[in-house]
């Protein structure tokens, strides 16, 4: 897949080299391929989308040499410039400004490209807009929690867009839109009052989303609450969705949805025994790390809303035991209120106790 001379990435087509692009196999063949066709007469701003798309996908195979590499920063470089220009279509900016986002932890050099991003995107309107390009900047946006300064006339832009776009949507894309909405509710509030409309599209795409996008759902909608009202049917929906592939929610997406429905103060004891049995299932399986992060939140979601379900307070409470001392400050905390709140016969009476002694020695009240 690598060119070995300029001269051959010269011959090539836009088309082939847009193949050859999305059949290289790892970060460091594409970083290979790159010198050959970078500075080439055929290479365009739709090549540019295809690369930081394939990265975005391939980042498990990225390491510091290709943080490092010199065709990186050559192509950064080329980018830059062709987005000042305006040589970069809309859709490619969305996809560019997508995978930025996503490599945001395995390179993030590519950040140096959020403001002529940004600023791109700026000069289109909303109808140059896709939903699949509206969904992306967003979720994009809220993502690299970009301030208001540097957003600016975007978010206002794309929010026009989602309005204009809604019949479109599909149901991942709108599940993202949800989430960057209630992530940026603070820096840009103006974005709530997409809620209604979101909330609108939940009865046509519901079925067809899957656990973290129902999670995540649920989690804005939980995170909004104080300034929107919720859609009680539209979340009724979600669940009756949710219960039929539970077991398929990771633990992070368990905890969220929880979290979610213990803040909307939404009671459906069925379904929460459903969720309270699979937790308990699963606990003894659980790594440190999701016993860690993901059993306090999911404990605390069931003293929120006042459910009891003895058979899963055992099992985290066997879980959580041996790493009291791992807990982060929240954890630890959330741990001992829960378990004050739902342990009405003291029989945690012991594990309460140790709870005490840990949060003693971290000074935390």
């Amino acid at each position: 897949l690598t060119m070995r001379a300029k001269g051959d990435a010269d011959m090539l087509s836009e088309r082939d080299m847009t193949v050859m692009l999305s059949k290289t196999p790892s970060a460091p063949a594409l970083m290979s391929t790159l010198e050959s066709i970078l500075d080439g007469p055929v290479f365009n701003y739709y090549h540019a989308g295809t690369i930081f798309n394939k990265l975005a996908k391939l980042q498990d195979s990225i390491s510091e040499r290709e943080r490092h590499h010199a065709q990186l920063k050559a192509l950064i470089k080329r980018v830059d410039r062709m987005l000042l220009v305006g040589g970069v279509n809309c859709r490619s900016t969305c996809n560019i400004f997508w995978s930025v986002a996503k490599l945001r932890s395995k390179l993030p050099e590519a950040q140096q490209l959020v403001p002529s991003l940004v600023e791109a995107l700026k000069l289109h309107s909303a109808l140059d807009f896709d939903s699949q390009g509206l969904a992306n900047s967003l979720w994009s946006c809220a993502t690299l929690r970009l301030p208001r300064n540097q957003t600016g006339e975007l978010l206002p832009l794309l929010a026009e867009g989602v309005f204009m776009h809604m019949d479109a949507m599909k149901a991942q894309e709108l599940a993202n839109i949800f989430w960057a909405t209630a992530v940026m509710k603070h820096d840009a509030p103006e974005l709530l009052d997409l809620m209604p409309t979101l909330q609108e599209g939940l009865p046509c795409l519901h079925e067809k989303m899957n656990p973290q996008e129902v999670a995540n759902v649920i989690w804005a909608l939980g995170q909004t609450r104080l300034q929107v009202a919720v859609d009680f049917q539209s979340l009724k929906l979600l669940i009756a969705s949710a219960a039929k592939f539970l077991d398929r929610f990771n633990g992070q997406e368990l905890a969220n949805l929880c979290w979610g429905l213990a803040l909307c103060n939404f009671q459906d004891r069925d379904f929460m025994n459903k969720v309270a049995a699979e937790t308990a299932h699963r606990c003894p399986s659980l790594s440190n790390k999701a016993a860690e992060l993901d059993l306090p939140q999911i404990a605390c979601s069931f003293a929120k809303a006042k459910i009891h379900h003895p058979a899963m307070l055992v099992a985290i409470a066997k879980r959580i035991l041996p790493n009291l001392k791992i807990l982060t400050d929240w954890g630890l905390c959330a741990m001992l209120w829960s378990y004050d709140v739902l342990d009405t016969d003291g029989r945690f009476c012991d594990f309460r106790d140790q709870i005490h002694i840990e949060v003693s020695k971290r000074s935390l009240s």
